[in-house]
């Protein structure tokens, strides 16, 4: 699994969350999946789908994520084209 976490405390839940699930992190290269955990207040921060992997790594480093309310936990899966489509969200309040 490939992960996206653009700070400490999104990078910290990301490795919990692959904890409590068995998951190991890969590289891009080697994933079928990403899981992205981004901070924000709102109700959905990311789109549901990106052309590209750099895309979506942009948006997520534009996410508040020091200091948003909610952490945000996204699925993403690769396309054949290398394009990324949202298979899984959840938010929660950050502690």
């Amino acid at each position: 699994m490939a992960v996206i976490a653009p700070s400490i405390s999104t990078s910290r839940e990301a490795r919990k969350i692959l904890r409590e699930n068995g998951l190991i992190e890969t590289s891009y290269r080697n994933a079928h999946a990403i899981i992205v955990v981004v901070r924000n207040g709102l109700l959905y921060p990311l789109n549901d789908k990106y052309d590209s992997v750099k895309k979506l790594e942009r948006d997520a480093d534009l996410q508040l994520n020091i200091s948003g309310r909610r952490f945000h936990v996204y699925l993403f899966q690769f396309n054949k084209d290398l394009s990324v489509i949202e298979v899984y969200h959840d938010k929660y309040d950050a502690k």
